[in-house]
């Protein structure tokens, strides 16, 4: 049971996205913070689980010279003698406005021990031909990025502009630095828009300041590819509800052995990180 739950991983492309246009392009997205219940979706085919649930964290933020992404999560897994696991993930990066630089830590642990923990730095080149990995952590090493590659961030933005434009299928290579399978070629199938709502799509406590009232969306599926997938299946699939905000709600993480769901608790906007120096006493 692979279950990294790599969430704003989320889709895929229309050639590169890099430079002025993605500068323009964040600049319309919110920087926000949200909660959601993650619970097991029917029964698991796992054997060594009968039930899981837990709690995933993400903040999405405008900072100095690019976007920071801080996601955490925990899941408790039961099995059929009752004996409890807690899987606790954490991913912290920093993407560039131009979407060439990335910086990444990921750490997975398993009832407090660490399992996995991967850090380094990744360079892109502006004119779409590939660049590198520079990791830290496990090991020091570099790692080659395919040409047409792209990090998460400019990745959610293909997405939306695909969907915008009425595309129904789009794919990319992308890079997320969440453990020893990092790369990764997803395929994307977009629905049909869904007008805006004119209420609240969730009550105030949850969307206190109405972040996702009036906003279209469209349901998203995607589909994750590593080189070591048998078969032609893929390695995992999710699908969400995508906003034109960049906003996502309504998770589904598919594992093949199990199936989680993310319900929306609270979703809330952060102040963007200023680059100007708070003035001298």
């Amino acid at each position: 049971m692979n279950c990294r739950a790599a969430f704003l991983v989320v889709v895929l492309a229309l050639g590169s996205s890099t430079g002025a246009w993605a500068a323009d392009a964040f600049a319309s997205l919110p920087s926000y913070r949200a909660t959601f219940k993650m619970s097991l979706v029917g029964e698991s085919s796992d054997p060594t689980v009968s039930s899981a649930d837990g709690q995933m964290f993400f903040e999405w933020k405008r900072v100095c010279g690019g976007y920071s992404y801080l996601q955490q999560s925990y899941t408790d897994y039961v099995s059929p003698h009752g004996r409890t696991q807690r899987q606790e993930l954490s991913s912290q990066s920093f993407e560039s406005t131009d979407g060439t630089h990335y910086r990444f830590h990921f750490i997975d642990r398993m009832d407090g021990m660490t399992s996995e923990e991967y850090q380094g730095r990744g360079r892109l080149s502006l004119n779409g031909k590939g660049g590198v990995i520079d990791y830290t952590k496990p090991t020091p090493g570099t790692v080659d990025i395919p040409a047409g590659s792209v990090f998460p961030t400019i990745y959610t933005m293909d997405i939306l502009d695909a969907a915008k434009a009425g595309k129904r299928v789009v794919s990319r290579n992308i890079f997320d630095g969440m453990g020893s399978e990092s790369r990764y070629d997803a395929i994307a199938f977009i629905s049909d828009e869904k007008k805006a709502e004119t209420q609240h799509g969730f009550d105030a406590m949850v969307d206190p300041k109405g972040i996702l009232a009036g906003h279209r969306y469209w349901n998203i599926s995607i589909a994750f590819y590593t080189k070591t997938t048998p078969g032609g299946m893929p390695d995992y699939q999710m699908s969400a509800r995508f906003y034109d905000n960049g906003v996502t709600t309504h998770l589904v993480f598919n594992y093949g052995d199990i199936i989680m769901k993310g319900d929306l608790e609270r979703i809330e906007p952060v102040v963007d990180e200023s680059c100007t120096p708070p003035p001298k006493p």
